[in-house]
């Protein structure tokens, strides 16, 4: 995760235990992050967490809203931004169709930058949702996807895009058959290979016991959430504008 404090967003971000609370936000997603992402090798960007979590908002709200995303990936001035909502208990597709606008505002943001500013990456973000609901199973290698998102808050990944994505410009018909057999071998070689299927190897590389250790874990940071939250909650529901 980051060893920055978080961003504080929401309308319950000056709250007295706003600080405190978004501490405990930390704490346990740092969890997830080393128990499992990194782990599990779930992720080829996460070898040390603290530069892939990048920078961490916590949004202190009951509710979703687009241009407050927005504004947090622009503020936090960085590539990689989590953005966490601790206080939501929304259903994972709405909060699925959230992050999908998140990204779209995200790339605005991005392409309002002047070109050589590389506070937000060189690459226009991609994201990925998080949510303890998320519906996956083990039957395949995309449905396993939702089993290893299951975060212990909603949240959305926004990462630089463009990490595992390659581009070749070909010749035309006319200009390859002019090629003599050595020349196109030597071209053909260096023709980079398809990008990886990473779920299909994830898919593969897990048996059903690491499955079953990753949902215990899972469960326990899940157990471990719910502990450390419930000092803060009824204050900060309370609080929670109507």
């Amino acid at each position: 995760m980051t060893t920055l404090a978080p961003l504080l967003f929401g309308p319950l971000r000056d709250h007295p235990v706003a600080r405190p609370f978004a501490e405990q936000v930390v704490r346990v997603h740092r969890r997830y992050a080393t128990e499992v992402v990194a782990a599990h090798q779930l992720c080829p960007f996460v070898r040390d967490v603290d530069v892939a979590f990048g920078r961490f908002v916590v949004v202190l709200t009951h509710q979703t809203i687009v241009p407050e995303a927005q504004d947090a990936y622009r503020r936090a001035e960085n590539p990689v931004v989590h953005i966490v909502y601790p206080l939501l208990t929304g259903p994972s597709p709405d909060f699925e169709r959230f992050g999908a606008d998140v990204g779209r505002a995200a790339r605005d943001v991005w392409r309002s930058i002047p070109p050589g500013d590389g506070r937000f990456g060189a690459e226009a973000p991609v994201i990925a949702t998080f949510h303890p609901r998320l519906a996956g199973e083990r039957t395949s290698p995309h449905r396993l996807i939702g089993l290893l998102r299951r975060a212990p808050d909603p949240f959305v990944q926004i990462i630089p895009g463009g990490h595992h994505e390659s581009g070749t410009t070909v010749a035309s018909l006319t200009d390859i058959e002019k090629l003599s057999p050595e020349v196109l071998a030597k071209i053909l070689a260096a023709v980079p290979p398809p990008p990886k299927d990473r779920a299909q190897e994830t898919f593969k590389r897990l048996s059903a016991a690491t499955l079953d250790d990753l949902a215990a874990t899972v469960a326990d940071i899940h157990a471990d959430r719910d502990r450390s939250y419930a000092p803060f909650l009824p204050e900060l529901v309370a609080a929670a504008p109507t």
